[in-house]
């Protein structure tokens, strides 16, 4: 439910604020101090991290397009529960860099090879979301949620 409202009230608002017309523009490497401090696996899991933040942000655009009111995509909640996961996610790999990037300077055991852990096991994950949240159609689950409310 906190998904489904955390895209309602933050993620879309964002594109139906700009009438769709967000322009998304990564930061480029030379601008990014991180990289320093990566090793070459966290660094392709940076560019990972930059492609699919705005491959979602372009869905989001999409989405708004397909659905100008708001009112008509809100209540597609698996879209919303997605959308709010794949973005989490996505957080989730940027603190985990960065924190990499700031133990490697402290020599604490391992902080890189942790990161490329997480960061692997987090691609495979965004790739199902991204995969589902793409699909045009979806399994009937409110019907089946329905049943299952009203039977007596």
């Amino acid at each position: 439910m906190l998904d489904c409202l955390f895209a309602q009230m933050i993620i879309f608002p964002i594109f139906y604020q700009k009438n769709n017309d967000l322009n998304v523009n990564p930061v480029s490497e030379s601008q990014d101090a991180i990289l320093d401090s990566l090793s070459d696996r966290n660094k392709a899991h940076w560019h990972f991290l930059v492609e699919e933040s705005v491959s979602l942000a372009n869905i989001c655009q999409n989405l708004v397009k397909k659905y100008p009111n708001p009112g008509d995509l809100y209540p597609k909640e698996e879209k919303m529960i997605l959308t709010t996961q794949m973005a989490s996610e996505l957080m989730t790999i940027s603190l985990v860099l960065s924190k990499a990037a700031s133990l490697e300077a402290t020599l604490q055991p391992n902080p890189q090879d942790m990161a490329d852990i997480y960061c692997t096991a987090a691609k495979y994950r965004i790739s199902d979301l991204k995969n589902k949240l793409l699909a045009e159609e979806h399994p009937n689950y409110q019907g089946v949620f329905q049943d299952w409310l009203s039977i007596d």
